[in-house]
């Protein structure tokens, strides 16, 4: 949960903060995957090569990011990518344990991006900063939901496929806009702004069919039962905010609001996706 509320301030205010305080925001993520790693490491499957391995890759993938030798660093990131999967396949990881695993190599991609931009500034390390960033969310939203002890959404089986599709295309609407967010941020035309505030429009009215067709699902979920009336508040809330900055508002406020409350939905949709992918269908 602290990872998830932190990432969203990171995105949406760290723009706005010093230097310093970002950096600590962001440490202060980076440590609480580690520690969520640890945590689900000692519970399921322990094993001293991976602590072996993974340490041997942190420390040589940053060493050949300093020294700008991309094309080495790309075959071992990709390698470990490959280790991940065929380790969560053979060792039959529960869920949280292969979730968690994929956050920790997602923060050290990310930690990876920045010494690189840091050393050699690019809008393309800009860019896929971002979208690692918007990524690692959704997989800290997925593992936060794995880590729940509530119950699972039941859906009929002939209902849920179209459900979990509705709920998917919401995901992928809002994680574009979320990208073109970050465009913004640096500047572009006005087709691009004017694209981003179409995708506001259909990712608002995305998540109000989706919010009206799913408000029977959580009736006996308590815990979860906020998901359907934040997708059709904060959307709302989104679209406001989104006319008010192009027709003019410079409040100082306006663009990490914009944007913190954007995540917070593509959260809440991740949330919603993952319990009807997580849950299991029993016939009608």
């Amino acid at each position: 949960m602290l990872g998830v509320l932190a990432t969203c301030l990171v995105q949406g205010w760290g723009p706005e903060w010093p230097p310093v305080r970002r950096f600590l925001l962001q440490f202060g993520i980076d440590l609480c995957v580690l520690m969520l790693y640890l945590r689900e490491f000692v519970r399921h499957a322990p094993s001293l090569m991976e602590l072996s391995g993974l340490l041997l890759v942190t420390v040589g993938s940053l060493f050949l990011a300093y020294k700008a030798a991309l094309l080495a660093l790309v075959v071992i990131l990709c390698l470990s990518f490959l280790w991940l999967l065929l380790a969560w396949s053979a060792y039959r990881w529960p869920l949280r344990r292969g979730l968690v695993t994929l956050a920790l190599f997602l923060t050290l991609l990310q930690g990876l991006l920045s010494l690189r931009n840091g050393l050699h500034p690019s809008a393309d390390s800009a860019w896929a900063g971002a979208a690692l960033s918007i990524v690692l969310l959704a997989v800290l939203s997925l593992s936060l939901l794995a880590l729940s002890r509530s119950q699972r959404i039941v859906l009929a089986a002939n209902r849920g496929f179209y459900e979990r599709l509705w709920a998917d295309v919401l995901v992928l609407v809002l994680f574009v806009q979320a990208m073109l967010g970050f465009l913004l941020r640096d500047g572009a035309t006005d087709f691009w702004r004017n694209f981003h505030l179409f995708l506001g429009s259909l990712g608002t009215l995305l998540a109000l069919v989706v919010a009206w067709r799913g408000r029977s699902w959580l009736l006996g979920l308590p815990r979860r039962r906020w998901l359907m009336p934040a997708l059709m508040i904060m959307p709302l809330n989104q679209l406001a905010l989104g006319f008010y900055a192009r027709l003019g508002g410079d409040a100082a406020w306006l663009s990490p609001l914009h944007a913190t409350n954007g995540l917070a939905i593509f959260v809440a949709a991740c949330l919603l996706s993952g319990s009807l992918w997580f849950g299991q269908a029993q016939d009608s």
